[in-house]
This record gives structure tokens, C-alpha cells and sequence, in this order.
């Protein structure tokens, strides 16, 4: 496995994951939240893509993973909840 690929991928699952959890995507302006939170779920997508064409099998962890965070990500900024519109269109 690339130590590279999974430096940076490692570091943008943490970021995401301190991003969301230190509450800036409640309290703090919505387009900036969801920009960096998808961002920060595609670099290690496409770079997992990128591996798996190379033959790394190991890159299909993050891939899964990244996959995971970009679903949540939409779902959490697009999907309207108990009636308020999505958070992105309040």
C-alpha cells in the first residue's frame, strides 16, 4: 500500500470526522460545512479509485469508508428532517 495514499486519506477521514463532531455543520455556516465535508470525503474516494486500478487491494477499505462518509454527507445536508427543509436551503 502507498504510504501516501494512505497518509492523505487518513488524514482527510480524521478531519471530516473532527469537522462533523466539533458541531461546525450545526452552528456554523451550512455551504462552508458542506463543502468541506465533501471535499474531504472525495479526496480519498478517487484516490481509493486511482489505487485500485494500480492493483492495491488494501485501498478498498477506504473506498468503502469514503463512500460511506460522501452518502452521509449528502444525507445529511440534503434530506429534508421532521418537516424543516434540507440545510442547505433554510
Amino acid at each position: 500500500m502507498n504510504v501516501k495514499f494512505l497518509a492523505v486519506s487518513t488524514v482527510s477521514i480524521i478531519a471530516f470526522l473532527s469537522i462533523y463532531f466539533s458541531g461546525y455543520t450545526a452552528y456554523g455556516n451550512a455551504y462552508i460545512a458542506f463543502a468541506l465535508c465533501l471535499i474531504l470525503s472525495l479526496i480519498p474516494l478517487v484516490w481509493s479509485v486511482i489505487q485500485l486500478f494500480k492493483k492495491d487491494i488494501g485501498a478498498i477499505i477506504f473506498l468503502i469508508i469514503s463512500a460511506m462518509l460522501l452518502l452521509f454527507t449528502l444525507f445529511m445536508f440534503l434530506t429534508p428532517e421532521a418537516g424543516n427543509p434540507p440545510e442547505l436551503f433554510r
